[in-house]
């Protein structure tokens, strides 16, 4: 679950390297951004210092009562109130 301000970053990225951005659009739950969202957006980025992308979908996946958020940002585990699992530490990329 995601929010659409988040595609434009994401697909960029994908499209960079050459990834077909279909299924990666098609295949995700979206979520607008709403006001509460914003509000709750503000609140994780005063108080963990994140990005406000980061912030974002930290609170659309919260609002949507996601149980986890999948990331490479190791950064993001420190975010209470969701689980965060960080792929690089799954595969042995970057610190547990």
């Amino acid at each position: 679950m995601t929010s659409p301000e988040r595609l434009a970053e994401f697909l960029a990225r994908h499209r960079r390297i050459g990834i077909d951005t279909a299924p990666l659009i098609y295949h995700r739950e979206w979520m607008p951004l709403t006001l509460s969202i914003a509000d709750r957006a503000a609140q994780l980025r005063a108080e963990y210092r994140l990005r406000t992308p980061d912030a974002i979908q930290v609170a659309t996946a919260i609002a949507g009562e996601a149980t986890g958020l999948v990331t490479n940002d190791f950064g993001m585990r420190r975010v209470e109130g969701i689980e965060v699992l960080v792929l690089d530490a799954v595969v042995g990329g970057g610190p547990s």
